[in-house]
């Protein structure tokens, strides 16, 4: 895109400007030398990476029969410029796009004095090569637009010379095809051409700025257009040095484009609003163009989706930042102080993801204002950088505009949103700017360097994230804080053979200590992790022998709590009852006798009783069976254990026994 010659004189009855934060750019490098400028026909200027470099180039014309190339270093300044010569002798405008599907980037140029379109084809190293040359049968050329006018998926040139207007039709091969030329406008010259869907039925209409006034013709599809309507005209006519200049862009994002005019002569600059069918409010005076002969563009400069304005005149440079309703705030009260200028085109000619303005001068050459709208910087600082562990310190944050332009210096408008905390990839703390500033306060029990940085997060469309330097803060160990550990157990008393029990230890102080808790069970050693100052142990007492067996648990301390032991704990293992059970059952004519229970660690003796007799013992460590033949007539069976060191003498639960007699065997009968 490029900046226009301006439009329209119209009164204004509410001004549409506020004070508020600002878009910025600065000055990359002096201007790079393009082409031995002609003042006598207006410059052109095309960005794209006609060498597939991933760095945006620029195109130039300056009335000339030459196009100059300048390759970005992709920093916001170009190579030497290098120049081909054109069929053309006076190239008024250059545009660029893909006019054969190959991918690359191809010029089309207008000859201001033979009325033709030329196509150089791109070949993605930086050179061209002439492909069409399509006369339009006029002389004039000055302004040019490319847009697909008949929904074919090629692109198409219309290009206006003098009071007429010229359709050219792309084939997609870089080949175009003249239509028929409009019949003249109006008696006054065409000084811009702005396509878009005005009336928003589908087909491309264009409005037209002539020197009198702004008119919309209606797109028929297919590359032909309606008789001129009158937007509005400019009482009392301007003189022949007058220009009427008209932008399109959608500056209430209600999906109709809205038109920027400006009256070159009555230095006013002024909105016009669509009502979303290709008719338009009155028009709103915007600002004061002073400095002759104004260009102005609508780009979304600061990133927040909503269209901006950019001014330039002969020698000033001023932005204003869209509110998204079609009003306008005023970022650059002054402007800012430029050479001679002739034309500007857009794009990201330093990478950075913003889009940066190229300016094309009165002297031929070209320089890029970097946009830094946004650019933010973010300091940290502490109130020492040593101190104890535990004691805090106080980090300050502070977010600054961060551009190298002498003249934004003195703005006071201070960045919001929120500041992280980091110490590598952890978090510290996260808190909110207010008036650019926030205060954290660090501390940190881990003795060392700590390497902090402070990240800015940003505000959409008002400022960019940043990061500061790394700030480290270094800690020293403090004296290890006294610590009390105690123990209990659930249950401390309870008989031989139980599985296990609950041993739970707990270590206070000042603050909660981490680490690790060795509990000691007799001789057996355990270390359990501490959780919020207590740790648990299931203690496994299985085989605890009867009697009285002590536990301590001692703290090992960390790096902020000294050790500490508790008072040993008692545990009491009384002696267990075995709870047996009698099983009997047939075996060869005797009968098997099972005694069931848990005789785990037993020893000592199994006696069986048969109706009051002890008739047989057996090692309790044994198999625990007894085979017995026994009479006819019911019996009543005990087993007896007599307990050893972990376990009481005790006797099972009767068990009673019937034993009748077989039935007779039936014989098998004689025949």
């Amino acid at each position: 895109m490029r900046l226009r010659s301006l439009v329209l004189l119209v009164a204004l009855s509410t001004p549409l400007l506020a004070a508020e934060s600002v878009i910025r750019l600065e000055s990359v490098q002096a201007p790079t030398p393009a082409l031995a400028a002609s003042n006598a026909i207006g410059a052109g200027i095309a960005a794209a990476d006609f060498d597939r470099d991933g760095k945006l180039d620029a195109a130039v014309t300056f009335g000339t029969d030459s196009i100059a190339i300048l390759r970005g270093k992709g920093d916001g300044t170009f190579n030497s410029a290098t120049t081909f010569k054109t069929s053309g002798s006076r190239l008024s405008r250059i545009v660029t796009a893909d006019m054969n599907h190959d991918g690359l980037a191809d010029l089309i140029a207008a000859d201001y004095t033979a009325g033709t379109v030329m196509v150089y084809r791109g070949n993605g190293n930086g050179g061209f090569t002439e492909t069409a040359v399509a006369p339009s049968g006029k002389s004039g050329a000055w302004d040019m637009a490319i847009a697909d006018l008949n929904h074919d998926g090629e692109n198409d040139v219309i290009l206006a010379e003098g009071a007429f207007l010229a359709v050219f039709l792309g084939d997609g091969h870089g080949a175009l095809a003249p239509l028929p030329a409009v019949a003249p406008v109006a008696s006054d010259p065409i000084q811009t051409v702005n396509v878009a869907d005005f009336d928003r039925d589908g087909k491309l209409d264009v409005v037209l700025a002539l020197s009198t006034s702004v008119r919309l013709m209606r797109g028929n599809g297919d590359g032909t257009f309606k008789t001129a309507q009158t937007i509005f005209s400019v009482t009392p006519p301007l003189p022949n040095v007058g220009f009427v200049s008209a932008e399109a862009g959608d500056l209430n994002r209600d999906g109709a484009p809205d038109l920027i005019a400006a009256n070159e002569v009555n230095k006013t600059l002024s909105i016009l609003m669509n009502r979303g069918d290709g008719t338009f409010r009155a028009p709103e005076e915007l600002a004061d163009t002073s400095g002759g002969l104004p260009r102005f563009a609508a780009v979304d400069l600061n990133r927040d989706t909503i269209p901006d304005l950019t001014v330039l005149t002969i020698t000033l440079m001023t932005a204003y930042r869209g509110k998204g309703d079609g009003t306008f705030t005023t970022t650059w009260p002054a402007g800012i102080p430029i050479s001679a200028s002739a034309n500007i085109t857009f794009g990201d000619f330093d990478g950075d993801g913003r889009i940066d303005e190229a300016l094309v001068y009165a002297n031929g050459s070209v320089a890029v204002m970097r946009n830094i709208t946004g650019l933010s910087k973010t300091l940290l600082n502490a109130s020492s950088l040593n101190t104890v562990s535990g004691q805090p310190v106080q980090l300050t944050v502070s977010v600054q505009q961060d551009f190298l332009d002498t003249l934004f210096h003195s703005v006071s408008d201070k960045p919001g949103g929120s500041v992280t905390i980091r110490e590598g990839g952890k978090t510290v703390a996260t808190q909110q700017l207010v008036d650019g500033k926030a205060e954290i306060a660090f501390e940190s029990s881990t003795a060392g360097d700590h390497t902090l940085t402070a990240t800015y997060t940003g505000e959409t469309g008002e400022w960019d994230a940043s990061t500061s330097a790394p700030l480290v803060v270094h800690v020293s160990a403090a004296p290890p804080a006294t610590t009390t550990t105690a123990i209990s157990a659930t249950p401390s008393s309870f008989p031989f053979g139980t599985a296990s029990i609950n041993v739970t230890a707990t270590v206070t102080s000042t603050s909660t200590p981490s680490g690790t808790l060795r509990f000691t069970a007799d001789s057996a050693v355990t270390d359990v992790t501490l959780a919020s100052g207590t740790a648990s142990l299931s203690l496994d007492t299985s085989a605890m022998s009867v009697g009285a067996h002590t536990v301590t648990a001692a703290y090992l301390g960390d790096s902020t709590h000294g050790s500490s032991t508790s008072a040993p704990l008692t545990l009491t293992v009384t002696k267990g009852t075995i709870a047996m059970t009698l099983a009997v059952t047939p075996d060869n004519g005797a009968y098997r006798i099972s005694v069931n229970g848990n005789f785990a660690h037993a020893t000592g003796t199994l006696t069986l009783n048969v109706d009051g007799s002890n008739v047989d013992t057996q090692p309790a460590d044994g198999a625990r069976q007894f085979v017995r033949e026994l009479a006819l007539g019911t019996h009543t069976i005990t087993v007896s254990y007599s307990g050893d060191a972990n376990y009481n003498a005790s006797t099972s639960a009767p068990y009673t026994l019937t034993i009748t007699p077989a039935p007779p065997r039936r014989r098998a009968a004689r025949h």
